[in-house]
């Protein structure tokens, strides 16, 4: 009970918080979201989707937590916490990329890269709880050679260790990024190697019947989808600002892909798992 009331407290410190920053995103750029409004057609349309995207992961940040809290003990390694973690970091990204989007043509370079430094920055954190499953996947593995990896308290400590440094490294060289074009390439050169590493890893726990719990699968196979879909996007971006400009209709297109990536990845946690144990 008390581990209980300790976890509640910090996931509320961490929604307040970060409550908190978004709302000064919005706050300091209220005049240049006011003039987009005013003067492109269709960023209501992208504003109502975009909300419609938070509100849904949001209600499965919190089914997720609430299975997290109906287990007898709690523990910042359990696949609900982390989860939990993933699609909240989701719901704060996607509440930042609003910001974005509704400030790309009124406000100042400056203030954009001061904008995306904080969003990368949080994307690093987004994908670090599910890089810290897949480590502790891994981590398994090596239990069958070294002994002291069967041991959680040391997996646990090596994997904390392993996700602060990380988030420390990637998150200075965000921080230190110059300019709005040495920043993608940073984003290009972080989240693909994520999403490398969580595709393996979770094929690797189907493959060995890890996980079983969940889908390994199923997050596996859509997490390659969006690989594929993140690679392209950055391949085609030039051709299609040029065919298309700005592009609401587009726009929208790729939220609602975005969005269907999400729900399969909630499904992925929540289906209980067609494998059984071996005896």
């Amino acid at each position: 009970m008390i581990r209980n009331r300790i976890y509640k407290k910090f996931l509320l410190i961490i929604v307040i918080t970060g409550s908190l920053i978004i709302a000064s995103f919005y706050f300091f750029n209220r005049l240049e979201i006011k003039e987009s409004f005013d003067e492109y057609e269709g960023m209501w349309s992208i504003t109502i989707f975009i909300l419609i995207r938070i509100t849904l992961t949001g209600g499965m940040t919190l089914i997720v937590f609430r299975q997290w809290f109906k287990q007898d003990k709690l523990h910042h390694s359990d696949i609900s916490f982390l989860f939990g973690l993933f699609f909240l970091g989701l719901v704060f990204g996607k509440c930042l990329d609003l910001v974005y989007k509704l400030t790309y043509f009124t406000t100042s370079k400056e203030n954009l890269l001061i904008l995306l430094k904080f969003r990368y920055i949080l994307i690093i954190l987004t994908m670090i709880p599910l890089i810290f499953i897949g480590n502790d996947i891994v981590f398994l593995r090596f239990s069958q050679n070294y002994e002291k990896f069967s041991n959680d308290n040391y997996r646990n400590r090596l994997n904390i260790s392993l996700a602060i440094i990380i988030v420390s490294i990637e998150s200075l060289i965000v921080i230190l990024a110059p300019d709005l074009m040495t920043i993608s390439l940073i984003l290009m050169c972080i989240h693909i190697p994520s999403l490398i590493w969580i595709t393996y890893t979770f094929y690797y726990a189907y493959r060995n019947r890890l996980l079983l719990q969940i889908k390994p699968l199923l997050i596996s196979v859509v997490f390659f989808l969006d690989l594929v879909l993140y690679t392209l996007s950055i391949i085609t971006n030039p051709f299609r600002r040029k065919a298309l400009g700005f592009s609401p209709i587009y726009t929208i297109l790729a939220e609602g892909i975005d969005l269907i990536i999400i729900v399969i990845i909630f499904l992925g946690y929540y289906l209980e798992s067609d494998n059984k144990p071996n005896n």
